[in-house]
This record gives C-alpha cells, structure tokens and sequence, in this order.
C-alpha cells in the first residue's frame, strides 16, 4: 500500500484494480488535536462566560448591563427548559443531549481525516451541547432572594434588533448555531 495524498491505494484481489480508501478522522492523531482542541475551549469560553458574568452581576441592580447601547447587554437569566425557554422534561433532555454527544461523536470518528471545517463544526455543536448539559445537571444558580436553582441553563447575551428582543442566550447557544449552521452550508456546497 502507497498513501497518496490523505488517500490509500488498496489493490482488489485478483483483479489488478485499485481503488481508493480514505483515513477516518478516527484514526488521526491531527484530526483528534483539532476536534478535541475547539471542544475544551468551545466548553471553557461558556463555562468561564456565565460564571464571570454571574458573578459580576449578580449584586447589579436589575441584573443587566449595557454592552452597546440598546443592542447588546448582559441580563442575567435562567432557562429551565429547552431552547426559547419550551419545557421539556429533565431526563427527556438528558436523552436527547446525549443522543447528540453520540450523534456529533460518530459524524467525527466516520468522516475523512482531512475535512477540518466539519471537524470544527462538530466540535462546536459538541461543546455546545457539553456546555448547556453541564449547567442543566451539574450547576446550581444561586441568585438574590431564591433559593439554590438546579436543573437550568444560565444564559446573560441580551439582544435587541430592530425593536425585536431576542430570548437571552449564551455563548453554548452561539457554538450549536454556528456549527449546525456551518455544517449545513458545508453539506449544501458538497452537493
């Protein structure tokens, strides 16, 4: 077997032919560095992110500070649900959260060694959904005048556009959307 560029040359039996086989990213130490490196900073930016911003805000009168005038502040907020505040129930989200760790997993460990931007997409999605999961399971929010919350999502981006207010979201929320929305284009394009 020759490798020729990122691909082998596998010869079939007794045909003379040969075809061409590619690396998974499984088996690639630099495809491992790149996806687990986005991963740990994806998990450390949100992580580092809500506990600063917490901290910081939480003894703040009304509990936001403005960013960029009226378009950008950082309001602390709780999420008990799923996305846009919907809610689901805690072990039907610790289901599909860990459906989509596998799911993002798999994608990673079948795809060709040399697809970095869907390697950096997963990543995010990955850290993402790590991100959120640990503050839904592991996390609890002590904020003024209530008692210890478990079971939510700290969220503090508030942002208003066009006289439109977002739901408030944080920087796990960023990760997913970016990366499903670059692995869409990225599938769109290799069509």
């Amino acid at each position: 077997m020759a490798e020729l560029s990122g691909q082998q040359v596998v010869k079939a039996r007794g045909r003379g032919k040969s075809k061409r086989v590619e690396h998974s990213a499984g088996r690639s130490l630099r495809a491992w560095i790149i996806f687990l490196s986005v991963v740990a900073l994806g998990i450390a930016a949100d992580l580092i992110s809500k506990e600063v911003v917490f901290k910081i805000l939480v003894d703040k009168p009304g509990k936001s500070i403005k960013i960029i005038d009226d378009v950008l502040r950082f309001t602390l907020s709780t999420n008990p649900g799923i996305v846009f505040g919907i809610p689901a129930n805690r072990w039907i989200v610790l289901v599909a959260t860990l459906l989509a760790i596998a799911a993002v997993v798999i994608v990673f460990l079948k795809s060709s060694y040399c697809k970095w931007g869907l390697h950096v997409s997963l990543a995010m999605v990955l850290a993402g959904a790590v991100g959120n999961g640990f503050d839904r399971f592991f996390n609890q929010v002590q904020l003024p005048g209530s008692a210890n919350l478990t079971g939510v999502v700290r969220d503090f981006i508030d942002v208003r556009i066009f006289g439109f207010d977002y739901p408030t979201f944080n920087v796990a929320d960023i990760l997913i959307v970016v990366g499903v929305g670059l692995i869409i284009l990225q599938t769109l394009r290799h069509r």
